[in-house]
Order: structure tokens, then C-alpha cells, then sequence
């Protein structure tokens, strides 16, 4: 399985798409690529 390419980057200001703070906006800390997510 290959690793997919995030196009966000650390400090990027993003908006939740998914979830119980879906449509929240915040910035990304941390980024996991392994598992294709972003924390915010």
C-alpha cells in the first residue's frame, strides 16, 4: 500500500470535513502520513 500525498503542511489553517467538529476550522499540528490524516 502506498502512502498518499498530503497537500497540508504544519500551520496550514484548515476546515473539518468529518466528524463532531465537522465544519470547525483550525490549524494542522501535526501531520501522519502513514495514515493519511492531520491533527488540528
Amino acid at each position: 500500500m502506498s502512502i498518499a500525498k498530503l497537500h497540508v503542511k504544519k500551520n496550514d489553517m484548515v476546515k473539518v470535513t468529518a466528524g463532531k467538529e465537522q465544519g470547525k476550522t483550525g490549524k494542522v499540528l501535526r501531520v501522519l502520513p502513514g495514515k493519511g490524516r492531520v491533527v488540528v
